[in-house]
């Protein structure tokens, strides 16, 4: 067994030691520029450290006192569009953005810039376990979920420590996991099932929601909670002749599943029908009766 060992003038904590001596502040290491002359605090420059252990087709657990916390997954969706509604076929499609948020306590993280977004590269993103590669759209309609391949996925440190690791050769800031966040944010484009009542037209409303399922490993392993705010809707007010009026939303979980649920509320614009269909009706049927007297 072979240990590699740094002797350096530099003060330990503050300052980098560069493979030829020099010393600069710690603040410099993997900043993406060359701070060292031989550019040496820009080596191996891993923003996430993946143990052996660590099996990507399982989800993070928490363990307190040997018993198993949920990790929560604080999620926050972006309606940006509602792109089509039809009640004839009952189905609603939405364009949407999902930011989920958790920590892995199996995972490590070194020198996380605390003013940066601190993406992480696609290769390291890609031996993870993501939840939206985990999420089930429930109740979508199938051949009809669109996903957008860009996503962005990164870290946020939760404490304002940056301890260096005094075993390690090369200095470096260290976070634990259970000190650090990953989030995630991806585009969706999906239809949904909805049930139309359209008993009472032109004064119909409808709640439809929208179900992102997970399954759990374990006994209450991943739990979705709702962030702060829930959900947006960012899209024009009125989608041809509907009006959006409300979002809300919504979790359940239980030891197989969890769920996030979302809904908007929409309900007919009553002057289209007015102006579409009544007036002309009316007007109509007023001709006809004029015509009586010619």
């Amino acid at each position: 067994i072979t240990k590699s060992l740094t002797l350096s003038k530099c003060s330990f904590g503050n300052e980098f030691t560069c493979e030829s001596g020099q010393c600069i502040s710690m603040d410099k290491r993997c900043n993406k520029i060359q701070d060292c002359k031989d550019g040496s605090d820009e080596d191996a420059c891993n923003l996430v450290e993946i143990p052996k252990s660590y099996y990507k087709v399982r989800s993070p657990v928490k363990y307190n006192k040997n018993n198993i916390e949920p990790v929560h997954l604080l999620t926050q969706i972006s309606i940006i569009n509602v792109d089509i509604v039809d009640t004839l076929n009952m189905f609603v499609g939405i364009t949407f953005d999902v930011q989920l948020k958790w920590n892995d306590d199996r995972l490590s993280f070194e020198n996380i810039d605390p003013y940066g977004k601190n993406l992480l590269s696609i290769e390291a993103a890609n031996k993870l376990w993501l939840p939206c590669e985990n999420v089930i759209h429930d109740n979508a309609i199938l051949g009809q979920i669109i996903e957008d391949k860009n996503r962005e996925i990164g870290v946020t440190p939760l404490t304002q420590e940056r301890p260096v690791d005094i075993k390690s050769s090369v200095e470096n800031y260290i976070y634990k996991g259970s000190e650090t966040q990953l989030f995630m944010t991806q585009r969706f484009k999906i239809v949904y099932n909805c049930a139309f009542s359209l008993a009472k037209f032109p004064f119909d409303e409808h709640d439809c929601s929208f179900i992102m399922l997970l399954k759990t490993q374990q006994n209450y392993s991943i739990a979705f909670v709702k962030d702060i705010p829930s959900v947006l809707y960012r899209g024009p007010p009125t989608v041809n002749q509907f009006q959006i009026s409300n979002v809300t939303s919504d979790t359940m979980s239980d030891e197989k599943e969890t769920r996030f649920i979302f809904s908007i509320s929409i309900h007919h614009n009553i002057m289209d029908p007015m102006l579409g269909t009544f007036l002309p009706t009316m007007l109509l049927w007023l001709l006809a009766w004029f015509s009586l007297f010619i």
